[in-house]
């Protein structure tokens, strides 16, 4: 079993001790996270950091239901463990990174439902690059739609059960909402088991991540720094820490990003890359496609090797979510971007398809403003998006927006392998929260 750190003297005296499982991603390992887990252990020596290693590699596959299910029973076992060992206080905090977040999300939902809670204090909970939103991309540019359509039709391959609910293509008799819609229900028990925790974090890629999009890591309506360069926004950074932007609480107004005048933006040079991007990698691709599916006949992806549980989601039909609903009208005026408790305030000329008050010298017509729509939009996020993120933004979540250098930053947040070494002060930061917080004070 893969534990760092351990319980100290002084933690015996007190009798507490505080317990850090972390969780990797789609297709990862425990290798993925050991960076941050190094660091913690280090930092902090009277906790029990650990690595959860239930879902490796193509055991990710299965579905974000089954792997919440195997993190919870292993987290079940190191509790069991601290107990055996005279610890009657324990305090838990969980990192999931990429699809791990999901993961996590779902296990703490089974944890509460069990009254896990009332023997263990929730503390700190926090995701990294994690599709909250789910994977999909813009519903406005070609290369969203297709990547997209792709995604739906190849899920099984690259990633089963698991990408296919993150692509929100689960719910194909409709009988339900996809499964990440009914996590975000505001009366459902994913709501209520997330908040139990302390403090909650969702740090999130502004730039690069090709992988997971900043609005769906961060649980944001609009990308407000997709028209500034690396160099604008590590000018503009608010809080004094290399890499960390900004912190913002999800369900409060914050301070508006200032748009650079006359910066050209990312948004051409991105599809530029983008479709670059495909051309190269779409034999790779193929390659990739065969070889997992080979693997898959090695990978016993049956009743036999899933955890014995009673799924939550099930219970949540799609008339019970469509009644939950906020209805706040979503607004434009103003000339900053800025988010704010039910509204989006967008530069003038910007548009996400919804009505507007205009002069009567200055009307808008049906056809601008479809044209006015681009692959930035809030109407962009398609409808199951939307929904996610009106449920999520009313939650006091604390938005990490982070900004780093390499071409593709998925890795590099979380320093998935040694030569990421541009996401150190990302992880330093984040230890920072584990300190400041006194989660380990009694």
């Amino acid at each position: 079993r893969r534990v760092h750190g351990g319980a100290r003297s002084t933690l015996s005296f007190w009798n507490m001790v505080h317990l850090i499982v972390v969780s990797h991603g789609m297709w990862g390992t425990v290798r993925d996270v050991s960076a941050l887990c190094t660091m913690l252990s280090e930092k902090f020596q009277d906790c029990v950091v650990v690595r959860a290693e239930t879902n490796s590699f193509l055991a990710t596959y299965d579905g974000v239901d089954v792997c919440g299910a195997r993190l919870y029973e292993e987290i079940k076992q190191y509790v069991a463990e601290l107990q055996k060992q005279g610890h009657k206080d324990i305090q838990l905090s969980v990192v999931g990174y990429s699809a791990g977040g999901l993961f996590q999300r779902y296990a703490i939902t089974l944890a509460d439902r069990d009254g896990f809670f009332e023997t263990v204090t929730p503390q700190l909970f926090i995701t990294v690059a994690t599709p909250h939103l789910g994977a999909r991309s813009s519903e406005k540019s070609y290369f969203g739609k297709v990547w997209n359509k792709g995604g739906e039709k190849m899920s099984w391959i690259y990633g089963g059960r698991s990408l296919k609910q993150m692509f929100l293509a689960d719910n194909e008799k409709e009988e339900y909402e996809p499964l990440l819609v009914q996590m975000s229900s505001p009366s459902s028990p994913f709501i209520q088991s997330l908040t139990k925790f302390r403090r909650i974090y969702f740090f999130a890629n502004i730039r690069a991540d090709n992988t997971v999009g900043y609005r769906s890591a961060a649980v944001a309506a609009i990308n407000p720094y997709v028209h500034q360069s690396a160099s604008q926004i590590n000018e503009n950074n608010q809080t004094g820490f290399p890499s960390i932007i900004r912190v913002t609480r999800i369900d409060e107004p914050t301070d508006p990003v200032k748009i650079a005048p006359g910066c050209s933006g990312w948004s051409t040079s991105t599809s530029v890359l983008k479709g670059l991007g495909v051309l190269v990698a779409t034999p790779l691709l193929v390659v990739q496609a065969a070889c997992m599916f080979g693997l898959r006949g090695y990978h016993s992806i049956s009743p036999s090797t899933r955890p014995t549980f009673t799924p939550i989601h099930r219970s949540y039909s799609s008339d019970h979510l469509s009644s939950t609903l906020p209805t706040e009208p979503i607004t434009i005026a103003g000339e900053d971007v800025l988010q704010s408790e039910g509204a989006i305030t967008l530069a003038p000329g910007q548009s996400i398809g919804v009505e507007v008050d205009a002069k009567d010298d200055d009307v808008v017509s049906d056809a601008d403003v479809e044209e006015e729509v681009d692959e930035q939009s809030f109407e962009s996020l398609g409808k199951h998006a939307q929904t996610i993120y009106r449920n999520l933004s009313s939650l006091p979540i604390h938005r990490v927006d982070c900004c780093l250098p390499e071409p593709h930053t998925h890795g590099s947040i979380i320093m998935r392998r040694p030569h990421n070494r541009s996401g150190k002060k990302i992880l330093e930061f984040m230890c920072r929260l584990f300190d400041e917080n006194n989660v380990l004070v009694k």
